[in-house]
């Protein structure tokens, strides 16, 4: 079994030493979300007021709570003569399996989306169904969501979905399923932007939609827990995202806790390196710098990524994978399994885009050789280089970029068609301000 085989296999000569090395699997499911679902359904729990262990650690969006309950209700279906806390535990244990099938359909159904307009006969088929195959099997995926049962498998779903019903036109779905993705698991929040500015420089009154949709959707889902316990609501969501919960230390008493680039850095003993990143992280500056580079990627080329899906789907990889690189909080390998889908689909892009196919396959199998192998090293390897492998990752997903993409920031075309873009925008909002400005008028006159 593949369990078996990770706990054979891990690298446990750090583990004697002063750094130590803790083999990253929480207990998570059995300590918190068999309690929080328990909690919920049975004793009237307030999500964001109860503050008892093991209740506390409850920092999701009330999605997470809603999913366990409505899941659970089918499992007694076909369980009933289970124990309530019966009920809950294989309820917490079902849940990842069920998500991820349906992520399954939603990247064989993307893929096919794009793959029917270039790609003829069975293989329009056959993609996919490769693409979702290799994320079904894929380490971090069956090791942090079927084995562990950790939580990321619900929101990469919701957000997924989010991403079919954008490029199928449909903005007001994606908003809304989005927003259900960020009320999940607050880091989903990262891809409103994103999203926003995929339409933004291609359709403004499209993108102002989409932000209404996702505020007002965000509202309805919080309306309850605002009036209930607004200030638990809003803290136990969002003190996550903050330096707190960053130890900058390599020792083993450590190791429960969350790891950044300044992990990998004292590990390697670049102390220099580390301490330098240690004070930018204190001030957010790797997070900001790589979002204003990100949006203002987005602004450049967001034509582009708007007509040419593959180049769209690889700078979705690149942005989802750079966030939790650098995101001031620190991040866990079990967050791993929510880059997997982003990363599947550009590697297929790439086999679409490449005329010649025998080179096509033989680069898409170099590609997912690639990411499985460096799977087992985010499974298997010390604690402190974790982000050593997501950079690893990163660069992976910019490989698959094409050569605009490359040149995004060098191209003065770029910047030529942006002030282009900003100069007409500027000038369409004056014009509809002095319409709007003649209409009161004349609505002043008649009255």
């Amino acid at each position: 079994m593949i369990e078996t085989w990770f706990l054979n296999n891990y690298d446990v000569t750090p583990y004697i030493s002063s750094t130590g090395y803790y083999w990253e699997t929480y207990q998570d499911a059995t300590n918190y979300y068999r309690s929080y679902l328990y909690a919920f359904r049975y004793q009237n729990w307030n999500l964001y007021g109860d503050m008892s262990w093991p209740l506390v650690g409850y920092v999701y969006g009330p999605i997470f709570a809603y999913m366990f309950v409505f899941l659970s209700y089918f499992v007694q279906i076909f369980h009933p003569s289970l124990t309530r806390m019966e009920l809950a535990w294989k309820t917490v244990t079902i849940a990842p399996t069920f998500f991820d099938s349906l992520t399954t359909i939603l990247i064989f159904l993307i893929i096919q989306k794009s793959a029917k307009k270039k790609i003829k006969g069975v293989m329009q088929y056959v993609l996919p169904l490769i693409g979702s195959i290799i994320y079904t099997f894929l380490p971090v995926v069956l090791f942090y969501n079927t084995i562990v049962y950790l939580n990321t498998y619900m929101f990469t779903f919701f957000t997924i979905l989010a991403l079919y019903f954008l490029i199928s036109e449909k903005h007001k779905l994606s908003a809304s399923f989005l927003a259900i993705a960020v009320f999940t698991k607050l880091i989903a929040l990262y891809l409103a932007p994103i999203f926003f500015l995929y339409y933004f420089r291609n359709d403004i009154r499209k993108s102002l939609e989409f932000l209404v949709v996702l505020f007002v959707v965000g509202i309805i889902i919080s309306l309850p827990w605002i009036f209930i316990h607004q200030l638990g609501y809003f803290r136990r969501q969002l003190w996550t995202g903050t330096t707190i919960n960053v130890q900058y230390s390599i020792h083993f008493m450590w190791t429960l806790w969350s790891t950044t680039p300044f992990h990998a850095f004292l590990y390697w003993e670049w102390e220099g390196l580390a301490l330098f990143y240690y004070e930018m992280n204190e001030l957010y500056l790797p997070f900001l710098l790589f979002f204003v580079l990100c949006y203002f990627a987005m602004m450049l080329i967001g034509p582009h990524l708007y007509k040419k899906k593959g180049a769209w789907y690889s700078f979705l990889a690149m942005f989802v994978i750079g966030t939790h690189l650098f995101q001031s909080r620190g991040n866990y390998k079990y967050y791993d399994p929510f880059f997997m889908p982003f990363l599947i689909i550009a590697f297929t892009q790439l086999y679409r885009n490449i005329k010649w196919k025998p080179l096509a396959t033989a680069i898409f199998l170099a590609l997912t050789s690639w990411l499985f192998v460096v799977n087992v090293w985010i499974i298997t390897q010390i604690k402190w280089l974790h982000m050593f492998y997501v950079f690893l990752l990163l660069i992976t997903a910019i490989s698959t970029y094409d050569l605009t993409m490359h040149l995004a920031f060098w191209r003065p075309q770029n910047y030529k068609e942006l002030y282009a873009f900003s100069k007409d925008s500027f000038i369409l909002l004056k014009q509809k301000r002095s319409e709007r400005k003649v209409e009161r008028k004349k609505k002043k006159k008649k009255k």
